[in-house]
């Protein structure tokens, strides 16, 4: 059955277009008001009549054929009760095709039902669903062209709507939608393990139908399936290929063949490869490419090496998109002008990087490239274990590509900045007027304590941003100690945060209001985090009630609440008071406002 939330989303966005078809034809969803001579209760009584004496006669025949009669008498007798039940079908089908012909569904002019087609052709694809044993097909976005015949004759006469060929659908429906799609481009989703048969593997990716294939997603155990060869075969149009291994690649493993080339594929413009990083194309396809994705296996030691990624970075000179995830630096220790002096490769039409990898993997590949300001670049940085060198990372501000051009307003290269402790560490900035931003994130762990700071103090020192607007603070905050917070919050690229958002519990939190009460009170030219304007105080995330008990909301403690008081007494005295207090989901939260409206009196 189809979600209500999509056709609801469905008839919302096509209502506007409905009552302008309805008032541009009217005359075309007029009828006559006395066409229809017969009054429902007539057409009733006389339809019943009719029925009731054909049923009486026809049990009548066969009022003597029981249990006891012989079995030639039983089965004459069930053969004509089943050729009459047919034939009532038969005549029900009709009255229902007739109903709904005149109905207010098959006022929709075909342009708008298409729409609504395409719409549920991307939502609700058909597909297997149940066990391998009890397995039946979905129908999905099909069944709702089953409404009415004219309905039914619109969807079979437009191709593109069976262009799309799902991943586990069973020979006879692959075979059918090849066959409505006609000579349409095809978006194919091939899961090897989930295919009905080999045939049906070679019937898809024969040259027939990879000739007319525009995107084409695989997934298969290993790149050893007899598919890889398939992919030889000439594909004009085919300008997306998603190759999706379940079994990581491993260091002894071969490498993928390299089947696709400009004179087969000569429209491939995307490649996203899964759980291997060998593209199966040689260096001519890379240089075509516009979008390149490798995501490497998460098991560590089978990961790709940052070195490796880079005679694939040398070829992509058109790239647009790079996304490259899951890799590890070689093992041996590179000095800081080896970062810094790295041979750069030239990608002038990037707009979107993301990386992410263990220690030093990220600093090495950004020391390879040579990228504009106005990309969108994301960063995560991870390490193995505590002993994992990541004293590389604070060189990252120097190997962005804006370490190398001038603020275009003379000042910084990004307004602000929002420093996220939720569940990681997360350093996100304002967007620029070229349009670009920086996203950088981080396990909480993976840095050292005395580490934080100075990493984000490198990008301000750098001019990446003006000011830190939110600091949001968690129970990740207790990893460290208050000497390592304080040195956080006593930095310069403070000086302008004006949202302090503190997600509960938060152990260490009493303490740490305590001191930055005594440090405000004792600060002479300024005080810590000078523009603060409001605090926010959040409880945990909610967790699934059990035995459907509603979960408790987070309670203030009576020390967290004293503190938090101190705070904003200090604060008001010296003339910063703090202008707006939010805690939602707290349990006292209304008695607590009240504290805090007495001190504002």
């Amino acid at each position: 059955m189809i979600r209500s939330s999509v056709l609801a989303n469905v008839f919302s966005f096509l209502t506007p277009i409905m009552l302008a078809q309805l008032s541009s034809h009217p005359s075309h969803f007029r009828e006559p008001e006395d066409e229809i001579q017969v009054t429902p209760a007539e057409s009733v009584a006389g339809i019943s009549g009719v029925l009731g004496s054909y049923m009486q006669d026809r049990l009548n025949n066969i009022a003597n054929v029981t249990t006891f009669r012989s079995l030639e008498a039983i089965n004459k007798a069930q053969a004509c009760l089943d050729t009459d039940i047919e034939a009532l079908k038969r005549v029900l089908r009709a009255f229902c095709s007739r109903r709904n012909a005149i109905s207010i569904i098959s006022r929709l002019p075909a342009d708008v039902l298409l729409c609504i087609f395409a719409i549920l052709v991307e939502a609700d694809p058909p597909k297997m669903i149940g066990t391998s044993r009890t397995c039946q097909q979905r129908f999905g976005w099909i069944q709702i062209t089953h409404v009415c015949h004219s309905w039914r004759e619109i969807s079979l006469s437009s191709p593109g709507l069976w262009s799309c060929i799902g991943r586990d659908l069973t020979k006879e429906w692959t075979m059918a939608m090849l066959s409505r799609s006609k000579r349409c481009p095809l978006e194919v989703d091939l899961a090897i393990r989930l295919t009905a048969s080999e045939d049906n593997i070679s019937e898809i990716l024969s040259t027939d139908h990879l000739s007319r294939t525009s995107e084409l997603r695989l997934e298969a155990s290993t790149g050893n399936h007899p598919w890889a060869q398939k992919l030889q075969v000439l594909a004009p149009i085919l300008s997306s290929l998603h190759l999706h291994f379940t079994e990581p690649q491993k260091p002894t493993s071969h490498p993928l063949s390299e089947v696709i080339s400009t004179v087969s594929h000569p429209s491939l413009r995307r490649l996203i490869i899964y759980n291997h990083f060998q593209p199966p194309c040689d260096a001519r396809v890379l240089e075509n490419l516009t979008h390149l994705e490798i995501n490497g296996t998460r098991h560590y030691y089978e990961q790709p090496t940052a070195e490796q990624f880079i005679p694939i970075i040398q070829q992509l000179s058109r790239i647009q998109t790079l996304i490259l995830k899951r890799c590890r630096p070689h093992g041996h220790a590179v000095s800081f002008d080896g970062y810094l002096h790295r041979r750069r490769y030239s990608l002038p039409h990037l707009r979107k990087l993301s990386l992410r990898g263990f220690g030093c993997a990220v600093p090495l590949l950004l020391g390879c490239m040579d990228i504009p300001s106005s990309a969108k670049v994301s960063l995560h940085l991870e390490k193995f274990d505590n002993n994992w060198d990541c004293s590389s990372w604070p060189l990252i501000p120097q190997l962005l590509p804006w370490a190398t051009v001038s603020p275009i307003d003379g000042e910084t290269h990004f307004d602000h900045l929002i420093f996220d402790m939720r569940r990681a560490v997360h350093l996100c900035t304002s967007t620029s007027s070229e349009g670009s931003h920086l996203t950088i994130s981080s396990n909480v762990d993976s840095f050292q304590p005395d580490n934080l700071h100075h990493f984000l103090q490198e990008f301000y020192a750098r001019r990446y941003f003006r000011s830190l607007s939110c600091l949001i603070l968690s129970a990740s905050v207790d990893n460290y100690v208050y000497s390592e917070v304080k040195g956080l919050l006593t930095s310069p690229s403070m000086a302008e945060v004006t949202d302090l958002h503190l997600i509960m519990p938060i152990s260490t939190l009493p303490h740490l209001l305590q001191n930055l009460s005594m440090l405000t009170a004792n600060a002479h030219s300024c005080c810590m985090l000078p523009a603060l304007e409001k605090i926010t105080l959040e409880g945990p995330e909610p967790q699934a009630p059990h035995n459907g008990n509603t979960p408790i909301p987070y309670s203030l403690s009576q020390s967290l609440q004293e503190e938090l008081l101190n705070f904003l007494r200090v604060r008001r005295s010296l003339g910063k008071p703090i202008t707006y207090t939010l805690l939602p989901s707290i349990a006292n939260a209304d008695e607590f406002r009240g504290y805090v409206q007495s001190i504002r009196a």
